[in-house]
């Protein structure tokens, strides 16, 4: 039997790997590295700063000429967690926030494998694999998509609860889930999240209901998910005004379409995740972005979810007659990884070339290789499952454990040990992998002889067990990603006394170029601009400039007008070769500070307006309907 502590155990562990990561944040520093420093801090502070002052921060006067601030998406003004904004220093709430939203995906995760009855250890399994991976931690700075992929879990349990309680408090769930996925400000993330809820709904509605049953739930489904986006419109409406004048109204091309195309030769760093090096010291060694590419659940997970493959399989065979329904949904979440990875294959693959030529809304979003956040969910459940119903010790388990044990650690022996006398040691590729398979083959040994050591279930040391093997996981994970969000002083982020104001100021695209990844944010060494932070924050990248309120031509958003865009070609026509920052007096572009968006957000305020009020009614009925039956008892 479980120890009741043991429910607390993953919590934890949880807890204290993000200390061990972030303990910096305490002693008053921030996060900073790329897109907090680039997008997220100016644009929120700015807009909650106007907030405050009573004004709806429909515009940002100081990049691109003007440039709608609320209609951008990412800004996620209406989000309701990035209200602590409003009540608390910017840094520190944006800190709270990236933290939090790793906490909020684990405990979703926890709160889903629970919904499976899985036990301690397999929800613990979980939700570690999922709120600790490579996929989310890498990706923290971007904070939309954090908290879009935080909302992953808890869409999941909403739509099984609407599946299989079919009540009118699971469509509020359901609703308010969607509600808020929509509304954290990545649109890209809420979409595939969408798509494999509604792959879910369809799946587990088909093996628990008949078909009459099935369509009530599709319907409650639907209904809630467009509650949900009623719900989010004042935030949605807005936004897809700007849509409709941006240079993505006709979608993307394909090169800047694939630019982020999972590589199979990538497919190595599921298990051994730092093979090619990390850039949080500098040993990263092919092209691309680290971050982008991160997928990692954790060695002893990935094992487990190949655990609950074998273990269906023989449950299919009838050597496990009573196999658990958990083991059951096997095969939906091997069929969801699997699809997923083969589109995050982007350019590298055949299945994106296709559903890019004919098939609607993949031509509306960049890097293909973020589709792995399904690929990432369905392994981490996966896992969870397989520690729980499948991980044994069977005669052939006990077998390729011995000789996986002696293997892994002669693999890392001959690679600490041989290979720095055989190889050059002047290729920081080769040094990079000897490294990576050190610590794959020690991990390996590890997940081997925590199988061997695996007590009876409900013997006296197997609580203990339990706990080593979460401890294991979490250690993992730690060392997989430590370093991959460095902290400045929050001195970074506090503004400084405008000394052009009078003055619209260009950076030529080369010129901007060069200082983002080349001087300051290099994709192979995070090191670089955490040492150089006080030349970052000199260097006028936009959208730095805002905190200062210096006015720059340049603009970071992900959407920009077509309108801006045409006038970005004219100055690259007269300035491409400027090697410095230019000084513009004629600038070929209207740069009315007319409010964008004013409309549109009152008509999504009146939509979501009507949303709340329905949303608020289910409650009210089921509340009703509840002291109803309790009157009749």
């Amino acid at each position: 039997m479980d120890r009741p502590w043991l429910r607390w155990t993953p919590f934890a562990l949880l807890g204290g790997v993000l200390l061990a990561w972030l303990w910096p944040l305490l002693a008053g520093e921030t996060l900073f590295w790329g897109l907090p420093t680039l997008q997220f801090y100016p644009w929120r502070a700015y807009a909650f700063d106007q907030l405050r002052a009573g004004q709806l921060p429909l515009w940002n006067p100081y990049n691109g000429g003007g440039a709608p601030l609320l209609a951008n998406y990412q800004t996620a003004v209406f989000y309701p967690p990035n209200w602590l904004h409003l009540v608390l220093p910017h840094v520190t709430a944006m800190n709270l926030l990236a933290v939090g939203h790793v906490i909020w995906a684990a405990v979703g995760m926890w709160f889903f494998a629970g919904a499976w009855k899985l036990p301690p250890l397999g929800r613990g399994i979980g939700m570690l694999a999922y709120g600790l991976g490579g996929y989310l931690v890498a990706r923290l700075g971007s904070f939309p998509t954090a908290a879009a992929t935080a909302w992953f879990p808890w869409m999941m349990w909403a739509c099984h609860r609407v599946v299989m309680e079919k009540q009118a408090s699971s469509v509020a769930w359901l609703a308010l889930a969607t509600g808020l996925l929509l509304l954290a400000g990545h649109a890209q993330t809420a979409f595939y999240v969408l798509l494999a809820s509604g792959a879910y709904v369809l799946w587990l509605s088909g093996t628990h209901h008949g078909w009459r049953a099935r369509f009530r739930v599709w319907a409650w489904a639907a209904g809630a998910v467009a509650l949900g986006v009623g719900l989010a419109a004042i935030q949605l409406v807005p936004t897809a005004q700007l849509l409709a004048v941006s240079d993505r109204a006709s979608g993307l091309d394909y090169d800047w379409t694939t630019n982020f195309s999972y590589s199979i030769a990538r497919a190595m760093t599921l298990a051994a995740p730092n093979i090619y090096g990390t850039p949080a010291d500098g040993s990263y060694v092919t092209e691309g972005a680290y971050f982008e590419d991160a997928a990692y659940i954790g060695l002893l997970p990935l094992v487990a979810a190949l655990f609950a493959v074998i273990g269906w399989v023989r449950a299919r065979r009838g050597k496990q007659p009573d196999a658990p329904a958990a083991l059951r949904g096997v095969p939906f979440w091997v069929g969801m990884a699997i699809v997923a990875f083969l589109i995050a294959l982007g350019k590298n693959g055949p299945v994106f070339p296709l559903l890019y030529r004919f098939v609607p809304t993949f031509k509306d979003f960049q890097g293909p290789v973020r589709w792995l956040i399904l690929s990432v969910f369905g392994l981490s459940i996966l896992a969870g499952i397989g520690v729980s119903h499948a991980w044994n010790k069977g005669r052939w388990t006990i077998f390729w454990s011995r000789l996986i044990a002696a293997g892994g650690l002669g693999m890392a022996a001959v690679a600490a040990l041989v290979a720095p006398r055989l190889l050059p040691d002047d290729i920081p590729a080769l040094q990079a992998m000897v490294s990576g398979f050190v610590s794959l083959g020690l991990w390996l040994s590890g997940c081997a002889i925590l199988t061997l050591l695996m007590p009876e279930a409900g013997g006296r040391w197997r609580s203990v067990w339990q706990v080593l093997v979460l401890v294991f996981v979490a250690a993992d994970l730690f060392w997989a990603s430590r370093g991959l969000n460095p902290t400045v002083p929050a001195e970074f982020f506090e503004p400084r006394p405008a000394s052009q104001t009078d003055e619209l100021l260009y950076l030529p695209e080369a010129y901007e170029e060069r200082l983002k990844f080349e001087t300051y944010f290099l994709m192979d060494d995070y090191r670089v601009a955490a040492a150089r932070w006080r030349d970052l924050r000199d260097s006028l990248l936009p959208n730095l400039n805002m905190i200062d309120g210096v006015r720059l031509f340049n603009n970071f958003d992900p959407i920009v007008t077509e309108r801006y865009a045409h006038a970005v070609g004219e100055l690259e026509a007269r300035f491409s070769e400027a090697d410095r920052v230019v000084v513009l007096e004629d600038v070929p572009v209207d740069v009315s500070e007319e409010p964008f968006g004013a409309d549109a957000v009152a008509v999504g305020a009146g939509i979501s307006l009507v949303a709340l009020l329905l949303w608020g009614g289910l409650w009210v009925g089921r509340l009703a309907r509840s002291r109803a039956s309790d009157k009749r008892v």
